[in-house]
């Protein structure tokens, strides 16, 4: 049940960044990045390797559901525009996630305890 709970807010995080994005086009790109590479870099503790290619899979998985759309498959520079989107947003997702990774194993080489994205991440959101 944890699991699904997980997942609705993980659906909601994706969602609201999504409209965030469409909802203000003139927001600066450095903003958007931000978001991105938080939401990536706070994922980094679901597991020990590294997995950048989960999120390439992600990019996929969303390219694929977004092109079913109907309004968006009839129109082709529709459906360019969101595979842009979601590349940009996905690639800023992965950015996060494997500078917080590699922060993450040069900490235990070196065994320092500087703070991470994560902590940044969580602290802004009152964790």
């Amino acid at each position: 049940m944890e699991e699904m709970a997980d997942l609705s807010f993980k659906d909601k995080v994706l969602c609201d960044l999504f409209d965030s994005i469409a909802s203000d086009l003139q927001q600066s790109a450095k903003i958007v990045q931000a978001r991105c590479m938080d939401i990536g870099g706070s994922h980094v503790h679901m597991n020990e390797k590294c997995c950048g290619s989960l999120w390439d899979q992600l990019g996929e998985c969303l390219a694929e559901v977004i092109t079913k759309v109907e309004s968006v498959r009839s129109k082709r520079e529709c459906a360019k525009a969101w595979i842009m989107l979601i590349s940009y947003v996905v690639d800023g997702m992965k950015c996060g996630y494997m500078d917080e990774w590699k922060r993450k194993t040069n900490n235990r080489l070196t065994n320092g305890f500087p703070t991470s994205r994560v902590d940044v991440v969580e602290s802004r959101l009152g964790r």
